[in-house]
Order: C-alpha cells, then sequence, then structure tokens
C-alpha cells in the first residue's frame, strides 16, 4: 500500500478574497487601459496639429511609464516567490503554515520540497532579468540609444 500524503484542506475565505483581488485587478486594468487611450488621444492631436516633438515626448513618456509598471510587476511577483520559497525552506515544508490554499494541496517536505524551492527560485531570478532586461532593452530603444 502506498503511505497517504499529508494535505493541506483548503481556507473558505480565501476563495472570496481570490475574487476580489481578481475583480480589483480587472478594474485597476481597465482604468489603465482608458488612461493609455487617453494619452494615444493626446499623441494623435499633437500629430494632427503638426506638433511632432510634443507627440514623441507624450509617446515616451507612455512607454516609459508602461515599461515601469511591467518592471515594477515583474519584481514583485519574484520577490513573493523568493519569499515563499525562504518561508517553506524555514519551516521544512511547502506550502508554509503563513500561506493559504484554494483547494486541497499535498504538503512536500525533504528532497520535493527543495526541488518546489529551486524550481521558484529559477522562477523568481528569470523574472528578476526579464524584467530588467526588458526595460533596458525597450528604454533604449524608446529613446534610441542604440
Amino acid at each position: 500500500m502506498s503511505e497517504q500524503k499529508p494535505t493541506i484542506p483548503p481556507d473558505q475565505g480565501q476563495w472570496r478574497q481570490a475574487l476580489i483581488a481578481t475583480l480589483v485587478m480587472v478594474a485597476v486594468s481597465v482604468l489603465g487601459y482608458f488612461a493609455l487611450s487617453g494619452q494615444i488621444a493626446q499623441i494623435n492631436a499633437a500629430l494632427d496639429s503638426g506638433d511632432g516633438e510634443r507627440a514623441v515626448w507624450l509617446s515616451r513618456r507612455a512607454g516609459a511609464v508602461i515599461l515601469i509598471i511591467l518592471m515594477l510587476a515583474g519584481f514583485s511577483l519574484a520577490y513573493t516567490l523568493e519569499k515563499i520559497a525562504r518561508l517553506s525552506l524555514q519551516q521544512g515544508r511547502y506550502p508554509p503554515q503563513e500561506v493559504k490554499v484554494l483547494h486541497n494541496t499535498p504538503m512536500r517536505t525533504g528532497s520535493a520540497l527543495k526541488a518546489v524551492v529551486l524550481i521558484m527560485r529559477a522562477c523568481a531570478v528569470a523574472l528578476v532579468l526579464l524584467s530588467c532586461g526588458m526595460t533596458i532593452w525597450f528604454g533604449l530603444a524608446l529613446y534610441r540609444l542604440f
């Protein structure tokens, strides 16, 4: 007979919090879309009036804001992954006690824990590198520095 791994039961209140967080993110995204649409309208108005310098400045400003938001999102996710990985190693189990789950989750210890932590840390490093690289690459392209 195979031995049953202990599972962590779901926290019933987490579904509601996850739904609220998702709705907040959708609302923020919609507001961002409308703000960007307004920015594009300003760029088009500047182009229509023949003010190319202002249109370029507005385009660069919009691009810089988008790049900063994307970089911060990547860094935030990388920080969260690293924090969970560190807590998991300290407690010797994944997921750590502070983390609430949405469905029955098998607890990982030993080599399975180390594998999960390694994957989480690799993803965190990749996110930081991609966020920095994307920001530098597109930032240089945005300001025509290469």
